[in-house]
């Protein structure tokens, strides 16, 4: 099972390291891989794709995607993967564990990992969005009401819905997650 600890630190990876940018369009919303050593997603495709295939961070060679039926995770919607989530709440998102699935109903999707500063500034999720933000896997912030922000103190851009943790698919709790 994937360790919470090794799951935050390939999002962190891609969202600080790597070069990538957002598609929406199969198979590049899944994790491809392009010649260059890009690599390509969209919102829902990164979350499916780090639990799907762990090391698809650190990896430079072309490679196809990384969401096949039969995978570890289903090839589900933003909310068919809150539907798979455990402790799902609406309310109080700083209390979220790290690792944890957020949701925009039917919109969006990114995960919470606690408190770090990036060049924006003091971020707790990273997600794979358009240019609003950045393009690409990127940081933002939550608050404790479930706006999201550009970082804390930035500029307001839409609403968190929920949040969950993916317990049947990431260990919460054999090894302390460090700050990031």
């Amino acid at each position: 099972m994937y360790k919470v600890k090794d799951f935050i630190k390939g999002l962190m990876h891609l969202a600080l390291e790597r070069v990538t940018y957002y598609d929406n369009t199969y198979p590049c919303n899944c994790g491809e891989i392009n010649p260059d050593g890009s690599i390509s997603f969209d919102c829902i495709g990164l979350v499916k794709s780090l639990i799907n295939e762990p090391d698809i961070a650190y990896k430079t060679s072309p490679a196809g995607y990384f969401v096949r039926p039969g995978q570890v995770i289903p090839d589900t919607t933003e909310n068919g993967i809150l539907q798979l989530c455990t402790g799902v709440s609406t309310s109080n998102f700083l209390k979220a564990t790290p690792g944890s699935y957020l949701c925009m109903y039917g919109r969006h999707a990114g995960v919470y990992v606690g408190e770090f500063t990036d060049p924006s500034g003091v971020c707790n999720v990273i997600e794979c969005t358009v240019a609003s933000f950045d393009s690409g896997v990127t940081t933002s912030y939550v608050d404790n009401d479930g706006i999201r922000w550009n970082h804390k103190g930035g500029y307001q851009e839409g609403k968190w819905d929920a949040y969950g943790m993916l317990t049947k698919y990431i260990d919460y709790g054999s090894d302390p997650v460090e700050e990031p």
